[in-house]
């Protein structure tokens, strides 16, 4: 058998509750209210300190548009590769919606998911 030991590293967690946000919020007409629920969720679990809250929205933005950078460069080397434009549509489509939301406005609700 084969150990994957990747996820035994110490990194900062928020990074994953991002990636999370990032595909859920896609063709959402009120993304900030499933981004909530979810940081609501996580947060019941585990907190995020003012720094994590401060990030999240830039890193899920930040996800998207590093999902869309990676699809291109990989459907230049495998135009066949179908798989790699299952939820690029959806980014480019949401992506505008997304990034003319107000990151402190996001933030602020974001701490108040945490109470």
């Amino acid at each position: 058998g084969l150990g994957d030991f990747g996820d035994m590293i110490y990194s900062y967690t928020v990074g994953e509750l991002a990636v999370g946000i990032a595909y859920v919020v896609l063709d959402k007409a009120e993304p900030l209210h499933h981004a909530k629920a979810i940081v609501s969720g996580y947060a019941s679990e585990w907190r995020l300190d003012e720094n994590e809250l401060d990030a999240l929205w830039w890193l899920v933005l930040m996800r998207l548009c590093m999902s869309i950078c990676l699809a291109a460069h990989q459907q230049a080397q495998q135009p066949a590769n179908t798989y790699l434009t299952i939820s690029q549509l959806s980014i480019r489509n949401s992506l505008p919606t997304l990034m003319a939301i107000d990151p402190e406005e996001a933030t602020d609700l974001f701490r108040l998911a945490q109470r």
